[in-house]
C-alpha cells in the first residue's frame, strides 16, 4: 500500500474536471492505493458524509491519483461507515481503468514475415 498525493481529481465519464478532493480543503482521510505487481490495483478513500463533493463521484466518472485513473464500477462501491467519535463518512472503493491503460501501454505483436 502507499499513500495517495495532497489531492485527488475526479472527472466526469467523458473526462471534465468535477472536483479535487483534499484532506485539507475535503476532509479526506486514509487515501491508499493497493496497487499489485502485474496485477489489480485499487484505491480506498473516506470523505465526510456531508461533503456536497459526494455528488460528484458516480459510476464511471474518472479518479485520477498518483499518476493512476481509478473508476467506481457501481452504487455499490460506496459504504457509509462511522467512526469512533460516531461521525458519518463516505467510504469509496475505486478499481484502475484497465482500459486507459491499454491505450497508453499497447501489447507488442510478433510478426513472422
Amino acid at each position: 500500500m502507499s499513500t495517495i498525493p495532497k489531492y485527488i481529481e475526479v472527472k466526469t465519464a467523458a473526462g471534465q474536471c468535477a472536483a479535487f478532493l483534499s484532506p485539507r480543503a475535503d476532509g479526506l482521510k486514509e487515501c491508499f492505493t493497493d496497487i499489485r505487481l502485474n496485477g489489480e490495483s485499487k484505491l480506498e478513500f473516506l470523505l465526510p458524509a456531508t461533503s456536497e463533493k459526494i455528488a460528484e463521484l458516480t459510476p464511471e466518472c474518472q479518479i485520477w491519483a498518483g499518476g493512476r485513473v481509478y473508476t467506481l464500477l457501481k452504487d455499490e462501491a460506496v459504504d457509509f461507515v462511522r467512526d469512533k467519535k460516531n461521525t458519518l463518512w463516505a467510504k469509496f472503493m475505486a478499481q484502475e481503468r484497465w482500459v486507459e491503460l491499454d491505450k497508453e501501454y499497447p501489447e507488442p505483436y510478433i510478426s513472422n514475415d
